[in-house]
């Protein structure tokens, strides 16, 4: 096996930009989408309690992470995201989160307004709803991405 001294890296790493943490928040997952490659669907036995998962943000903070990304599964199933994202605000950091939109109402939309996160990406994997659907395991998934997608708009 090669090391990454054959690549030109060696150690310690300067990097021109800030690191980025794309953070998979929980395995938790409402829909059975083919492409998973995390199997998602049910809380895994040994995902962090809130209080680790604040204590890894509080460590990001001090190697001065900028920006972190939540995912998942569907990070929005996962009651503890809400405090997380408020503790990497409050760290200054740059948070996104990766959703397959389908829980997202005006409601939720509204909350995600008020944490201050910066940027929305939601799935939607074709115009025509029923390869969507089909993509994702679950009827009716294109409908909920695309509402989740104007509560995100208005």
């Amino acid at each position: 096996m090669r090391s990454v001294a054959h690549y030109g890296l060696t150690y310690p790493q300067k990097f021109i930009a800030p690191p980025v943490v794309v953070w998979n928040f929980t395995n938790i997952c409402n829909l059975k989408c083919k492409h998973c490659y995390q199997s998602a669907g049910k809380k895994l036995p040994q995902e962090l309690s809130l209080a680790k998962r604040l204590n890894i943000i509080d460590q990001l903070a001090r190697e001065e992470v900028l920006s972190i990304a939540f995912s998942g599964g569907e990070p929005l199933m996962d009651r503890d995201l809400w405090p997380a994202i408020e503790k990497a605000k409050k760290e200054n950091m740059y948070v996104s989160i990766a959703t397959n939109g389908t829980l997202i109402t005006e409601k939720i939309a509204k909350r995600m307004a008020e944490v201050g996160i910066d940027y929305v990406e939601i799935s939607l994997d074709s115009i025509h709803q029923e390869k969507h659907d089909e993509f994702r395991g679950t009827q009716g998934a294109w409908e909920r991405a695309v509402r989740g997608i104007k509560f995100q708009t208005t």
